[in-house]
C-alpha cells in the first residue's frame, strides 16, 4: 500500500499514517486502531484472569502464554 513502510533493519511493516504495526492490509487506520484497542482489552482481561488464579497459572515453557493447571501431572507441552 501507499502508506506501508518496512523497517530496513528488522523488516517489520507499519503504517506511515497511524504507525500501527504490523501493516494493516485491507483495514482503514481507524479499523486497525479499533482492532488494536480490542486486542489490548483482551490482553488486560487475560492478565486479570491470570492474577486471580495466582499460582495455578504459569507461563508455558515454550510460548510463554499463561496456562492453567487444573489436573494431571506437571508435564506441559506447547
Amino acid at each position: 500500500g501507499v502508506n506501508q513502510v518496512a523497517c530496513p533493519m528488522c523488516k517489520v511493516t507499519f503504517c506511515k499514517s497511524c504507525h500501527i504495526t504490523p501493516w494493516h492490509e485491507g483495514r482503514t487506520c481507524e479499523e486497525a486502531r479499533q482492532h488494536a484497542l480490542d486486542a489490548e482489552k483482551a490482553q488486560e482481561g487475560l492478565v486479570i484472569w491470570m492474577q486471580s488464579l495466582g499460582a495455578k497459572v504459569t507461563p508455558c515453557p515454550g510460548c510463554k502464554e499463561g496456562v492453567e493447571k487444573n489436573e494431571g501431572c506437571n508435564h506441559m507441552t506447547c
